[in-house]
């Protein structure tokens, strides 16, 4: 079977406009197309499987974490989504909110640290670490970036990553300014989680909050849909496919990129971060 390459929007072609092996590709990259865009809640390819799996979702002290109700909803809504946030994504975006769009469950480092008492008490942290076939850190600031790359478990969504079992999926969406995002530090802590099994989101072009125009904005909610039902569905360790691989950042395993700035994303938009 021959393939061949398809436009982002391409209209629709009956079976008599194409070749009969160009024709069964198409179709077949087709359907995994809209595997792949469907939520995790469900979809006519994989649906089924993926609506078994629940969703930890953690919010960090981005400015994306705006986009918290829209993640939600696509991701799975309140039947598979769980969501943590740190004490600086309240800044951005009201658990209250969030709640009453949703119907989300939404914990705090104060339902780590004040729901513990005595030993038979929920430890939190290992409660949602062993609940979760994913953990999607979306946006993944560059102080958390820092503070996971490190091993610190200071605030609930640290201390869950600390116990991740990267046997499943750990996706990451860094957001932060340019002049973060070029820091010389910034593909070294990178690269430190993507040897343990993180998989990161390239982030995106685009005109920040700060008024910059520049890379370093979370990947779209499409994006990350994408990559995270791809993961639930084939596992951690797979070779991410052709149709993804513009999402995610390369693998550079055993390579320290340290002393150079990760690679400018080619996807662009415009708008806040």
């Amino acid at each position: 079977v021959e393939m061949i390459r398809l436009p982002s929007s391409l209209p629709c072609l009956s079976n008599a406009e194409l070749p009969a092996s160009n024709f069964i590709t198409l179709c077949l990259l087709c359907s995994f197309k809209r595997c792949l865009l469907s939520p995790l809640r469900g979809g006519a390819e994989g649906g089924e499987d993926l609506r078994q799996r629940r969703v930890l979702l953690g919010l960090s002290g981005s400015v994306a974490a705006i986009k918290a109700k829209e993640l939600v909803e696509v991701l799975g809504g309140r039947e598979r989504v769980r969501v943590v946030v740190t004490d600086k994504a309240t800044s951005f975006v009201s658990v209250d909110e969030v709640v009453r769009a949703t119907g989300v469950e939404i914990y705090t480092d104060e339902d780590e640290w004040g729901a513990w008492k005595q030993r038979g008490d929920p430890v939190r942290h290992i409660e949602l670490s062993q609940w979760a076939d994913i953990f999607v850190i979306a946006p993944l600031s560059a102080n958390t970036l820092a503070k996971l790359s490190m091993g610190m478990a200071d605030n609930l969504l640290t201390s869950i990553a600390r116990a991740w079992d990267y046997s499943k999926p750990l996706v990451a969406a860094p957001a932060m300014n340019t002049a973060m995002w070029n820091h010389p530090i910034t593909s070294g802590q990178i690269d430190v989680m993507a040897r343990w099994g993180a998989v990161f989101l390239q982030p995106v072009r685009k005109v920040l909050v700060c008024g910059q125009d520049g890379v370093g904005a979370m990947a779209s909610v499409e994006s990350i849909t994408k990559v995270a039902n791809f993961l639930l569905l084939n596992g951690p360790r797979s070779n991410i496919p052709f149709e993804l691989q513009a999402f995610v950042m390369p693998a550079r395993s055993g390579e320290s990129n340290g002393d150079r700035p990760p690679k400018e994303a080619e996807v662009t938009s415009r708008g806040l971060s």
